[in-house]
């Protein structure tokens, strides 16, 4: 049995002995922490680089469902997506509507471009029989000519959708 001297020079010891391992421990500890904040830190530098400096960025690929180029005030200006039917391009003008917009399915592809503020367009088209150009005017009225497994025709309407010309 120990006397209540050695006793607490035993707790003494025993409790320096613990403190020496918990501070050792921390020591580890801290220096992982700092580790990993140099780390962190290096990150966001390279972050921020990329971000700051994006329009001189080159990819090689870029993988994505939907791709918008905005300009100089966030606004849309060119849309890269899909639909159920294939790739969509879009062209958006200054007011927000789409000036062109090119896209494909399982039987061909169309282009269109919009008048101002999407009255009267334009559109080229193909499909597993042929393909057409067709004038809309911005009042009305179509032109067309096309191309399908009976030949080529041209048909004009009036503004009501009623034809006033073929050929042939």
């Amino acid at each position: 049995m120990l006397s209540p001297k050695q006793d607490v020079e035993c707790r003494i010891e025993s409790l320096e002995s613990e403190l020496k391992d918990a501070s050792f421990k921390l020591s580890k500890a801290v220096d992982r922490i700092e580790a990993q904040d140099v780390e962190l830190g290096r990150i966001r530098e390279e972050l921020e680089s990329a971000q700051s400096g994006a329009q001189d960025v080159t990819f090689g690929k870029i993988t994505c469902r939907e791709l918008t180029v905005v300009d100089d005030e966030g606004n849309p200006s060119v849309v890269l997506s899909i639909d159920p039917h294939g790739g969509v391009v879009g062209v958006i003008s200054k007011d927000g509507n789409y000036g062109v917009q090119s896209s494909n399915n399982d039987n061909g592809g169309a282009v269109v471009a919009f008048g101002k503020d999407g009255k009267g367009a334009a559109s080229l088209y193909n499909n597993e029989h042929g393909g057409a150009v067709k004038a809309y005017g911005k009042d009305g009225g179509q032109a067309q000519f096309g191309n399908d497994e009976y030949g080529g025709a041209m048909a004009l309407f009036d503004k009501g959708g009623n034809r006033t010309g073929r050929l042939p």
